[in-house]
C-alpha cells in the first residue's frame, strides 16, 4: 500500500471526515460570520472555505502529533489503532504533522496579512503544545492539567476565523467568542474521554478515571455551560439585546443541570450528547450575528 493510501486509511479511522468536517465548518463559521456581521458586510464564501481548510489542517496536525505522543499507551490499551498495528510509522506521522502546519500557515497567508497575523498565535501555541511546553513530565502528571494547558488552542483558532473575514475589525464581542470556543473545546475533549467503570481499560487515560465518572461529567457540562456563557457575552457585546442574553443564560443553566442526568451514562452517550450540545453552542453566535445583520436598515 502506498504512503498516500495509508495516510487516507489513517484519516478515515482517526479523523473521519463525516464526523469532524461538519463540526469544523460550523466552528469556523462561528468566528467568520460574526466578524463579517460586525462590519455590516456579507460573508464571502471563498475566504471562509480557505479558513476552514486552515483550521482543518491545524486540527489534523494535532491529531497526528497526539498519535505519536500516545504511541506507548496505545500499544498497551488500543493495539488495533493505525500506529500500534504498523499501518503508519511515528516518523511518517511526524512528517505529515509538520507538513500540515506549514500548509495551514501558507493558506492563511493567501488570505492576507491580517489573517496570517491572526493565525500565528495559534500556530505558535500549537508548536509549544507539540513540545509539551518543555515540561512534559509536569503536564502529563495530571490529565486535567494536561487538558487545561492545551485548551487555549481552540479559542485561538476561533480568533483566526474572525480575522479570516476580509472586513474583520477589532471588536469587544470577540471576547465572548474566546470564552465560547474555550468552553466548547474543553467540554468536547472531556466528553469523549469519559467512560463507564466497565469501559475503562489498562493503559487508558480518561477523565473518568482521574475524576470519577460524575466528576468528569460535571467538568464536561460545566465547560459547555461556560461556552454558552460566552455566547451570552457575545450577544451582549454585539448588541443583540436583553432577550438574547437572557436566553443564552438560561440555556447555560440547562446545560449545567443536564450533567446530572448523564452521571451514569456510557461513553458513547456522553460523547454524542456533548458533541450535539457543542454543535448547538457554535450555532448560537452565527444565529445572533445573522439576526443582528438582518435587523440593520
Amino acid at each position: 500500500m502506498s504512503t498516500a493510501a495509508r495516510y487516507l486509511v489513517f484519516v478515515r479511522e482517526r479523523f473521519p471526515p463525516g464526523a469532524y468536517l461538519p463540526l469544523i465548518c460550523v466552528f469556523v463559521a462561528a468566528g467568520y460570520i460574526p466578524s463579517a456581521a460586525s462590519s455590516g458586510a456579507a460573508p464571502l464564501p471563498l475566504p471562509y472555505a480557505v479558513a476552514a481548510l486552515v483550521v482543518t489542517a491545524a486540527f489534523l496536525h494535532l491529531r497526528l502529533v497526539d498519535e505519536v505522543k500516545d504511541a506507548e499507551v496505545d500499544r498497551l490499551g488500543r493495539p488495533g489503532r493505525p500506529l500500534p498495528r504498523g499501518l503508519v510509522t511515528e516518523r511518517e506521522l511526524a512528517r505529515g504533522a509538520g507538513g500540515l502546519l506549514v500548509l495551514a500557515i501558507a493558506l492563511a497567508a493567501t488570505l492576507g496579512v491580517g489573517p496570517l497575523v491572526g493565525f500565528l498565535p495559534a500556530a505558535v501555541y500549537i508548536l509549544l503544545a507539540d513540545a509539551e511546553f518543555f515540561a512534559p513530565d509536569r503536564i502529563h502528571r495530571n490529565l486535567v492539567v494536561y487538558a487545561l494547558v492545551h485548551s487555549p488552542v481552540v479559542p485561538l483558532l476561533l480568533v483566526f476565523a474572525w480575522w479570516a473575514s476580509p472586513t474583520a475589525t477589532p471588536s469587544a464581542a470577540l471576547a465572548g467568542l474566546v470564552l465560547l470556543g474555550w468552553g466548547v473545546g474543553l467540554g468536547l475533549e472531556v466528553a469523549r474521554k469519559t467512560y463507564a467503570p466497565d469501559e475503562e481499560g489498562p493503559g487508558l487515560e480518561t477523565y473518568s478515571s482521574a475524576l470519577g465518572r460524575p466528576g468528569a461529567v460535571w467538568l464536561a457540562a460545566g465547560s459547555l455551560a461556560a461556552g454558552m456563557l460566552g455566547g451570552a457575552l457575545y450577544a451582549g457585546l454585539a448588541g443583540a439585546g436583553p432577550v438574547a442574553i437572557a436566553a443564552a443564560l438560561v440555556v447555560s443553566g440547562v446545560i449545567l443541570a443536564g450533567g446530572f442526568g448523564l452521571r451514569d451514562a456510557r461513553r458513547r452517550t456522553i460523547e454524542t450528547v456533548g458533541t450535539a450540545v457543542g454543535f448547538a453552542i457554535l450555532l448560537w453566535p452565527i444565529g445572533v450575528a445573522l439576526a443582528i445583520g438582518g435587523a440593520r436598515p
